[in-house]
């Protein structure tokens, strides 16, 4: 019995850790919620973005770096799009990373959490 106290005392431990880890990150991994669905259609969250320092790139290189982001899964391009783009966030063709709503939409809610705010 006080073996298995112990197993669960530890599993808890473990569950309260990885908690607190996923409430510091401020990203979409993998889901997609009501949110980026609009952003994709170009329904942006902000009715005005802060100008950047720095091409969105870099930024996006400097979170993940920092552990403030994780890329989502790579997708399969759709037939018609264009192949000469490529967006870094999507892993996937049809718009860049400037043109990314999603993207913008996600470095700027960590540039005004002042996360990333040496990039404003």
């Amino acid at each position: 019995m006080n073996e298995l106290w112990q197993r669960m005392t530890k599993y808890m431990a473990i569950e309260e850790n990885m908690s607190k880890k996923v409430k510091k990150r401020i990203t979409p991994i993998g889901t997609k919620s009501r949110r980026n669905n609009e952003a994709e259609r170009g329904l942006s969250r902000y009715s005005q973005y802060t100008p950047f320092n720095a091409s969105r790139n870099t930024i996006l290189r400097e979170a993940y770096n920092l552990e403030l982001i994780q890329l989502l899964e790579p997708r399969p391009s759709l037939p018609r799009a264009d192949l000469m783009k490529r967006c870094t966030f999507h892993q996937s063709s049809s718009h860049t990373s400037e043109e990314c709503h999603c993207l913008q939409d996600l470095i700027e809610s960590l540039v005004c959490s002042g996360a990333l705010a040496r990039f404003a």
